[in-house]
Formats: structure tokens, C-alpha cells, sequence
């Protein structure tokens, strides 16, 4: 799997709507199939010229003359099947419902080996997944972390992609997750209702922002207590943010048991540390694409983390919270 620099000319006559606007900006919004990070390093590379002058990405935009020169974008990324063994919960022509392992990244991407549930799905349908996604995602309408596990839908009918990508965009699907948290909330249940935006230091990773974040819907409701120690919990996503719910849960000062990423400590010695965050995607409701049906598809918990709740239970107590 090899990447090789292309490039995409554009010649933009300016008007009104560019005076003031930073040039990254301007571009970003104007091309938003394309990543910010590539845009970006089409100024770097001096690829983006105003009347003929080069200019800087932070370089702010009059409302007359000619932004013109060529976008970078990786070259297409053609992606092997492999025979990788996928636990399908529903299939049909149209659309295929997986149940992801934990460690099991979804798409072909940097650093990635040639082990991606993108792979996987290639083997097992010979090919037939919707192409609208890019040669790096076909098929995919949606992602989960490495390490979530459970519920995941792809595209294998372009029919299946369009009305997919609209019932995500669109929120009209019902996305139930579980997940093991640190600490005890105070309430039963609730509402979440944070912007989220990229982290204002780390690049890397999401937060909860005041200024230019996406709004972002939660609902939480208390499962069982284990001692003060740890807790579970039932999410609904309103939303689909990206680490929405780790965000959110960290956000109530209860990160998900395991995820150091987003605060997460551990410090009970009685117990081993958590190899990874638990979360796991535990029913996804959709419309049929084709047929208009309502289907409900439901993942039970791996054995990981039943393993782990069991140990919780055992060393701390269980507490079901009626």
C-alpha cells in the first residue's frame, strides 16, 4: 500500500464572501472533501497563488482578483482484501452489519497495516462495497475506535452510502452504547449537551469547547455501581462526534475506565490495570436503505469486558441501579 502526491488545479475568482477570510480558511470551506491538513500543506509547498503572488496560509483574502494554484491530496490508496475473520451480525446486498473487535482499526490510514476492518469486509463480500466512500473507505458511513467494540454498518450498494451518510448526518438513527466509567455519579441519569471541538493544546485529541466546537448530545443513565470505585453506564448518541462519549464522560469528571487518553488514572492496586478503554457499541436502529424497513441490530458484550465486570463485582460488589 503506497502513497504517492498528487495534485488538484483550482482557479477561484474572489468576491464579497472572501474579503477578510483567512486564505486555509477560505479553502477549506470552499473544497470540504478535502482534509484542513492538506490544504494546509499545499501553502507550505507554495502551491496557492493570489494574482500570480505565492501566498501564506494565514494571509487574509480580498473581495476581488484570483486565488489560483493546485490542492496536495494523497494518491489513492488501493486496498487488498485480506482474509480477516468478521463476526457479521446482518447481511444483504445493500448493506453489511459487523460486530468489531476491540484493537481492529476501521479504515486504511497512516500507520495502519493491512489489517483494517476495510480489508476485512473486502474479503468477505469480494469486493462489493460502495466505492463513494474513496479507494482508502469503501463502504464506510461510519467509524469506531480502535479499541470500541460492537455494533458497525457499512455500505455495500452506492443506494446503501447515499441514505447511510444522510441517517448519520441527519441523526435519525438510534446509536446505544455501554461503557465502564471511574467513580460514582451523584445522579441516575443525564443530559449532555457540550460543544466539542479539537483540543485546544492537543491536537490530537477532542474537548469540550466554548468557541468553534460542534454541537454535541448525550444521554447517560446509571447501570450498576461497583463499591465508589467504578460504575456503568448506557449512552444514547444524539450526535456522532468524534470520541463523544469519552469526551463527554471525562467532561462529568468520570472518564471511561481505561482511557488515559482522557484522564483516566488507575489507581485501585486491587485490581489490574485495564488494557484498553472500555466501550463497546451495543445497538444501532437504522431505516433499510432500499426496503424503508426499521431494522435494530444489537451486539452482546466481548468476553473482555464481561471478564472485567465480573472481576468488578467480585472485588468491589455489584449494585444494580433500579
Amino acid at each position: 500500500m503506497t502513497k504517492e502526491r498528487k495534485k488538484n488545479d483550482f482557479d477561484i475568482v474572489l468576491s464579497k464572501d472572501a474579503k477578510g477570510v483567512r486564505a486555509d480558511k477560505f479553502l477549506a470551506e470552499k473544497f470540504p472533501q478535502k482534509s484542513r491538513s492538506l490544504v494546509q500543506e499545499s501553502f507550505d509547498a507554495e502551491q496557492v497563488f493570489l494574482n500570480g503572488q505565492c501566498i501564506e496560509k494565514k494571509q487574509k483574502l480580498p473581495d476581488h482578483g484570483r486565488l489560483h494554484g493546485s490542492l496536495l491530496e494523497p494518491e489513492a490508496i488501493t486496498v487488498e482484501a485480506v482474509n480477516i475473520g468478521l463476526d457479521i451480525l446482518f447481511e444483504d446486498d445493500d448493506i453489511i452489519v459487523v460486530n468489531k473487535a476491540s484493537g481492529m482499526v476501521v479504515h486504511p490510514g497512516s500507520g495502519t497495516d493491512a489489517d483494517t476492518l476495510v480489508h476485512a469486509l473486502l474479503h468477505h463480500t469480494a469486493g462489493k462495497l460502495s466505492p463513494l466512500g474513496g479507494e482508502e473507505r469503501p463502504g464506510i458511513v461510519h467509524r469506531l475506535d480502535k479499541e470500541t467494540t460492537g455494533v458497525i454498518i457499512a455500505a455495500k450498494s452506492d443506494i446503501a452510502y447515499h441514505s447511510l451518510t444522510r441517517q448519520f448526518s441527519s441523526h435519525a438513527m438510534r446509536k446505544i452504547y455501554y461503557a465502564l466509567i471511574k467513580g460514582v455519579p451523584h445522579v441516575k441519569s443525564g443530559s449532555i449537551k457540550e460543544t466539542i471541538g479539537r483540543h485546544p493544546q492537543v491536537r490530537t485529541k477532542m474537548a469540550v469547547v466554548r468557541k468553534g466546537g460542534r454541537v454535541a448530545h448525550t444521554d447517560w443513565v446509571l447501570l450498576e455501581t461497583f463499591g465508589t470505585v467504578f460504575s456503568a453506564v448506557r449512552c444514547h448518541l444524539h450526535t456522532g462526534r468524534t470520541h463523544q462519549i469519552r469526551v463527554h464522560m471525562r467532561h462529568t469528571g468520570h472518564p471511561l475506565v481505561g482511557d488515559t487518553v482522557y484522564g483516566y488514572a488507575h489507581t485501585v492496586n486491587a485490581i489490574p490495570k485495564p488494557p484498553h478503554f472500555f466501550l463497546h457499541a451495543e445497538e444501532l436502529e437504522i431505516t433499510h436503505p432500499r426496503s424503508g424497513e426499521s431494522l435494530n441490530f444489537k451486539a452482546p458484550l466481548p468476553a473482555a469486558f464481561t471478564e472485567y465486570v465480573a472481576m468488578l463485582r467480585q472485588h468491589f460488589g455489584g449494585n444494580s441501579v433500579a
